[in-house]
């Protein structure tokens, strides 16, 4: 992986006025060298951390310079000022309505927070995101100045604009942006909510909580204390398609395209112990089925600084707004991440009056904040947004795209989300630097801000972990089910504090079973009865139907007791389109 290509173009950058500032004696820094092979893949070279981070920036930048800008403004809610009020993005929303979105959750100002427990905790962390941040910010200076031509986008027959220098914070800020993407569980809430409200039959009639297969992540010998294999009771494969006859509205094909909780996408990683392999090392693979979307067009990517001194040789795929290689790989170690769908929202129904919102049996104080939103051509909208301090925020319906109110008149929803404080986003940096399974592990552990399913190897173990930082919460009970809106007049429905322990986050070695497999399907089996209240703690509701799983799970089955497996059998898997929704149809 340290080997220079010997084919592609070859850049020497100076990296003056970062982290290659003159040195002590005044001799210059060495340069950063960074060569694109013939597959258009960068391969950055520096002396150190830094000054690599430094080229990653500017290289990045170079490349993809227009999804960096729209990546920022979206995490500013600032993306109508370029695009105009009526712009649609690939699911149907206006810029002017993910803006709106956006301030809501006021993300700068959560994500500057992020900045100084990164600047206080970490600060060698820090110093590699900010020299990544003015290898951006290099290339930037360069279009502004009319030094290059501007890049894709930014011409004066397309968007006719300039880019921003990035802030200091702003790389946090964006980082909190991909963490509420991950973590929403927000419009499944409301989606929940509404069929309760308007056909309350319908939930227990189409079995919506329960998957279609009964396949689970977490391997048997691995299960925590307190869990048992499949939950409380046995699925059959196709049972949430064969509940009872249901009432009306539901019969209706147009009610079903709502209701039918089956994702547009999803991704799929698994890992075979070496046992079972053709020549006795784990095999990994990944894919995150990432349409081609601001996040979806991911970065090939190789940085080296270990040839000379530094502690870098990863190579694999990185997203554009978030520096380090999410699914890649170092000299010893290999991971791949799917989403984990844990539950870190929840809705409350509360009583509002001048002296603010009455969260449980206490009025807590209500703060206001106008945002202005700049529109394209001039024009400008201003919303007022309503905060309960060390709760969350009054929940618009509109401005998730939902046209009715939620809960009755008098009284508002509250969103809470674990986002809405202070907390690590070391991200995959973590990862980057890791040698082994055991260090993967620890890296995960350190970043409970990813929502992710990690799977990994070295060259004798596989593991799987889950770190995300879910909220305890009180036994479930009517009126405070976490999946829909709660009644806020219930203390017991608000959150008392502290997270569940890792211990009870889905993680294993399967060294039994001999392979893990995620598609983000349940990883306990706790909805295999489709009730997610019975369970010995609430992870969440909310998983893919588990065709995915099921499929990859029974052909790993095969290939572990077949035995010998080779490249091409992780290829063709990885390939195969074979849908289990179909046969149950």
């Amino acid at each position: 992986m340290s080997r220079r290509l010997g084919l592609g173009l070859v850049v020497a950058l100076s990296v003056s006025g970062c982290a290659g500032d003159p040195t002590s004696d005044g001799e210059a820094a060495p340069p950063v060298e960074i060569i694109v092979d013939d597959m258009g893949v960068p391969h950055v070279y520096a002396a150190t951390d830094e000054d690599l981070f430094f080229g990653y920036g500017y290289q990045l930048a170079t490349d993809r310079l227009l999804q960096l800008e729209m990546w920022r403004r979206f995490a500013h809610g600032r993306r109508a000022e370029v695009l105009g009020a009526d712009f649609k993005g690939s699911f149907g929303a206006t810029a002017l309505h993910d803006d709106k979105l956006v301030r809501l959750f006021d993300l700068p100002r959560w994500g500057k927070l992020d900045a100084e427990l990164m600047r206080s905790e970490h600060p060698d962390r820090w110093k590699l995101l900010q020299a990544w941040r003015s290898g951006i910010n290099r290339r930037v200076e360069e279009v502004r100045s009319g030094a290059v031509p501007r890049p894709f986008g930014f011409g004066a027959d397309q968007l006719d604009f300039l880019p921003e220098a990035w802030s200091e914070d702003d790389p946090l800020i964006v980082q909190k942006m991909i963490q509420l993407g991950l973590d929403q569980s927000l419009l499944y809430e409301i989606l929940i909510t509404l069929l309760g409200q308007l056909a309350p039959n319908t939930l227990e009639a189409a079995k919506i909580f329960q998957p279609a297969h009964p396949t689970w992540t977490v391997a048997p010998e691995d299960l925590p204390a307190g869990a048992k294999a499949g939950g409380s009771t046995t699925a059959q494969p196709g049972a949430a398609q064969q509940g009872a006859e249901l009432p009306e509205p539901a019969k209706s094909p147009a009610a079903w395209r709502h209701l039918i909780a089956v994702p547009k996408a999803g991704s799929n990683n698994w890992a075979v112990d070496g046992r079972f392999t053709d020549n006795g090392r784990p095999m990994l693979a990944g894919d995150p089925h990432l349409v081609f979307t601001l996040m979806g067009a991911m970065y090939a990517l190789h940085l080296n600084s270990a040839d000379r001194g530094g502690s870098f040789d990863v190579a694999g795929f990185a997203f554009v707004a978030a520096p380090g290689i999410f699914a890649g790989q170092t000299q010893g170690a290999m991971w791949a991440p799917t989403s984990a769908f844990g539950d870190v929202m929840d809705l409350w129904s509360v009583e509002v009056s001048d002296a603010g919102a009455k969260i449980g049996d206490q009025v807590l104080p209500i703060s206001t904040r106008e945002e202005v939103i700049q529109i394209r051509g001039g024009q400008s909208e201003s919303i007022v947004v309503r905060d309960v301090p060390g709760q969350g925020v009054i929940f618009t319906p509109s401005f998730a795209g939902v046209p009715i109110p939620l809960t009755e008149e008098g009284r508002e929803v509250v969103l809470g989300w674990t986002g809405f404080a202070a907390r690590s986003s070391l991200y995959f940096l973590e990862l980057n630097r890791a040698q082994n399974v055991a260090e993967l592990d620890a890296a995960v552990q350190r970043a409970p801000e990813l929502s992710y399913n990690w799977v990994g190897a070295d060259s004798k173990d596989i593991f799987y972990r889950v770190s995300l930082e879910v909220p305890k919460r009180n036994p479930v009970a009517p009126g405070r089910e976490p999946w829909r809106l709660m009644n806020g007049d219930d203390p017991l429905a608000f959150w008392p504090g502290g997270k569940l322990p890792l211990e009870q986050l889905p993680n294993g070695r399967a060294a039994t079973r001999g392979f893990i497999a995620t598609a983000n399907n349940d990883p306990f089996g706790f909805t295999a009865d489709g009730d997610p209240a019975n369970d010995p703690w609430y992870y969440g509701a909310f998983f893919d139907p588990g065709y995915r799983a099921r499929r990859i799970e029974s052909e790993l089955e095969r290939l572990t007791k077949r035995g010998s497996i080779g490249l091409e059998d992780m290829q063709a898997l990885q390939m195969d389109s074979r849908c289990l929704m179909a046969d149950t149809f």
